[in-house]
């Protein structure tokens, strides 16, 4: 089994200015470990594409590695139920669970109604976007450059944007693309400016990016509780699909 280095990886993420994340490779088996800006913060453990889920031992070289860089908590990415066990097996617990929502035919929901002020410009996950994550979702939940790089890493091709006003940006969208399937992996708005047509406007802009190129079929998920997202993307076409999806969270100590 590969053991943890004692830094992390700065090759960059596709350009952005933001450090690559670890991967750990046990044989087939491989865990990617995206470490926060601030050891205060969760690590995020996600899957790697193309790999086979890893097992319990190559999830604790993870944790392992978050502690000896005195990270004190970690969650996962969202994850299908047969992948929970060696995550559970590891010592994590289920923090929450995700409904998922699908959408056919993204182009012909895509007509954009400009927002009532701002324009609407291709970014980079800086420290504005951060910042305005942090404001949408919380401390614990939170998204810092590291992580939305890596969203944005996650599918072959993939962009953010953002409604600027005044110079900041107040509401974003991350969405990829990976042959005909499309995802929406991130969507927020500041919550000085919810209410005016900017989540709306960012989904519909999205849809239409993906739309063209060629994607069929478009899955977002969000909180069981959120059902403000929940009505926004059903306006907007999406259905409801059967399976749930879930974020196991992970308390470390000191090594």
């Amino acid at each position: 089994m590969k053991l943890a280095p004692r830094s992390f990886l700065a090759s960059g993420h596709r350009g952005t200015p933001v450090a690559s994340p670890l991967v750990l490779r046990a044989g087939w088996r491989a865990l990617k470990l995206i470490a926060p800006l601030h050891p205060e913060r969760p690590a995020t453990l996600a899957l790697v594409s193309n790999r086979s889920t890893p097992d319990t031992p190559l999830i604790k070289v993870a944790l392992d590695a978050c502690a000896t860089r005195g990270i004190s908590a970690a969650l996962t990415q969202a994850l299908r139920p047969e992948e929970f066990a060696p995550f559970l097996n590891a010592g994590g617990t289920l923090m929450q669970e995700l409904i998922v929502l699908n959408l056919g035919a993204p182009r012909a929901r895509s007509r954009w109604e400009r927002p009532v002020s701002g324009d609407m410009v291709r970014h980079w996950p800086d420290e504005h976007i951060a910042e305005l994550d942090y404001h949408a979702f919380g401390g614990f939940w939170h998204f810092d450059t590291f992580a939305l790089a890596d969203a944005l890493a996650a599918t072959p091709a993939s962009r953010l944007r953002a409604i600027m006003v005044n110079g900041q940006p107040v509401g974003y969208l991350i969405c990829g693309a990976n042959d005909s399937r499309g995802f929406v992996q991130r969507l927020a708005v500041h919550p000085d400016h919810e209410g005016r047509g900017y989540a709306s406007a960012l989904l519909r802009d999205g849809l239409g990016w993906l739309g063209r190129r060629g994607v069929h079929m478009v899955t977002i998920n969000t909180q069981l509780d959120n059902i403000r997202a929940k009505d926004l993307y059903e306006r907007h076409g999406f259905v409801l699909d059967s399976e749930r999806l879930g974020v196991i969270g992970f308390h470390i100590g000191a090594p």
